[in-house]
Parts: structure tokens; sequence; C-alpha cells
């Protein structure tokens, strides 16, 4: 392999590492989110914010939209979640349980995304 080559490899290999590395800034406290929503997230320390896939394995996530999308059908602004980067994807979620004797109890809302971190995340709905 040319030195070139070598060095190419080793800047885009640096550059990842740097990516890879970076805190995510959460524009909210986890601690803030709603209470049952809160232990089905695992953070971890590159997402404090816990991550959309292990979040899908405990209920249903939908597939991203824009926060231009979001933000437009007025459930949030991004004026007043700062933080907000028009890269960042929203997910609408839903969980739901069955309770002994017959009922059933869930919620729904959003989150927003920035790669696979789950920055933000609000219940909009309760269901009992």
């Amino acid at each position: 392999m040319s030195q070139r080559r070598w060095t190419l490899l080793g800047l885009l290999l640096a550059s990842s590492a740097v990516a890879a590395g970076e805190e995510v800034v959460l524009p909210s406290d986890p601690q803030t989110w709603y209470g049952d929503l809160r232990p089905m997230i695992t953070p971890t320390e590159q997402c404090p914010g816990g991550t959309v896939e292990q979040l899908r394995k405990r209920m249903s996530v939908s597939e991203p939209s824009s926060t231009r999308a979001l933000d437009t059908a007025q459930r949030f602004s991004q004026s007043t979640l700062p933080g907000i980067e028009d890269s960042d994807l929203v997910h609408e979620f839903h969980f739901s349980s069955e309770l002994a004797g017959g009922g059933f109890w869930g919620f729904s809302g959003y989150l927003i995304s920035r790669g696979e971190c789950i920055i933000h995340a609000k219940v909009t709905s309760i269901d009992n």
C-alpha cells in the first residue's frame, strides 16, 4: 500500500475515533422524562438517554422522520427545546401492557434521536 493510502487510512480512522468519542449533550434531562418510560431506557456512557434500538426491544418505536415534520405538527418547537439540530430525527413510540383482570395500560409519545442515541423523550398520552 502506498504512503498516501496509509496516510488517508490513518486520517479516516482518527476522524472516526473523534466522532465515536464525542459527548452527546441532551437538550432535556432524562430524569424529567415520564416516570414509567425512564426504567425502560438503559443509559450508556455514549448515550446517556439510551438508544433507539434498545428501546425498540421493549416497545413499538416508529421509523424516523425529520424534526421539522414534528415542529410543523406543533408538538414541540425547536426554539423551546435548545440543542435540537436539523439532522436530528423523531420517532413515535407506544407501550401497552395487559393488567391482571383483563384491563390494559399504556402510554405513547415521541422521542428525538441523534444517531442511535435518544436525546429527548416526551409522553403525549396515557391509556388506562
